[in-house]
């Protein structure tokens, strides 16, 4: 965004929507739902909030989604080493 951001100014708010869509897919990974997010944070503030307050009730429907297909379960990577090891 740097080098190029400055000559093309469609240029933020295409990687903006790219990122956003990451995010509101269902069928995406948490982990490229979470880079997602911190690729919209590292666009700024200003770019992060009307991104996300835009489509929170969508944002929300997707956590609600995954808390009822129990596919947000966070596992302690530590007890997960412990038992692969065995």
């Amino acid at each position: 965004m740097r080098r190029y951001g400055p000559k093309y100014s469609e240029l933020r708010p295409k990687v903006a929507e790219i990122l956003l869509k990451e995010v509101l897919n269902k069928d995406s990974s948490s982990l490229g739902q979470y880079g997602g997010l911190k690729g919209l944070g590292n666009l700024g503030a200003v770019v992060a909030r009307e991104a996300l307050l835009g489509n929170l009730i969508e944002i929300a429907t997707l956590i609600r989604f995954r808390k009822n297909n129990r596919a947000y379960i966070l596992e302690d990577p530590i007890e997960n080493m412990a038992t692969q090891r065995c």
